[in-house]
């Protein structure tokens, strides 16, 4: 089948400027992967769709936080994790609000520099040992939108990633879904 092509090399080195939500309208360099998050309104690439303070990835599902990856023309490979559906309701209330907490840990990334990328709310919290390649995430966000983060670069081959989701404080999230990408019929499968 025929594949969209994203031009992920020239949207992650290290000569490419895109903007981001900044208060001084300047560009900053960004890795592909960011760029695919979208995050809106005011993302990377000036658009404010589905719904702004959401993922703008197009892959959702409801209830879920998706993990998958995605690897640019260098080899360098992205861990893309989003929780929910953007316009599940327009509420912001606070009793509308979602939760899920991640623990991660790896394997052979110690001291390879893999950082947390893209930060989907800056309130959320992030702690994160690059040298270890491991921490917690937790995300609380409204019923109306998305949350998430993009992880890496991580290297092509050889080492592992596990991901250790709270489903006892969880709210508004009812599990989690691998995605893969299908080469037969150019979709993405939930694994």
């Amino acid at each position: 089948p025929e594949f969209s092509f994203w031009p992920w090399k020239s949207l992650s080195n290290a000569t490419t400027f895109v903007r981001t939500k900044r208060t001084d309208n300047k560009c900053t360099r960004q890795p592909g992967a960011v760029v695919f998050y979208a995050l809106g309104p005011d993302d990377v690439l000036g658009n404010n769709y589905p719904l702004g303070s959401s993922a703008n990835t197009g892959l959702y599902l409801l209830g879920y936080t998706q993990v998958y990856m995605i690897v640019d023309e260098t080899f360098r490979a992205y861990l893309v994790l989003t929780s929910d559906q953007p316009g599940r309701t327009t509420s912001s209330s606070v009793k509308d609000w979602h939760e899920i907490g991640i623990n991660i840990n790896t394997t052979n990334l110690e001291n390879q520099s893999v950082q947390v990328l893209l930060k989907d709310d800056s309130y959320d919290s992030y702690v994160w040992d690059s040298s270890t390649a491991s921490g917690k995430l937790l995300w609380r966000w409204a019923s109306c939108c998305t949350d998430g983060a993009v992880l890496g670069p991580l290297p092509y081959t050889n080492y592992s990633i596990r991901l250790m989701f709270d489903m006892k404080t969880a709210s508004g999230i009812v599990g989690a879904a691998v995605l893969s990408f299908n080469y037969s019929s150019g979709d993405v499968d939930v694994i």
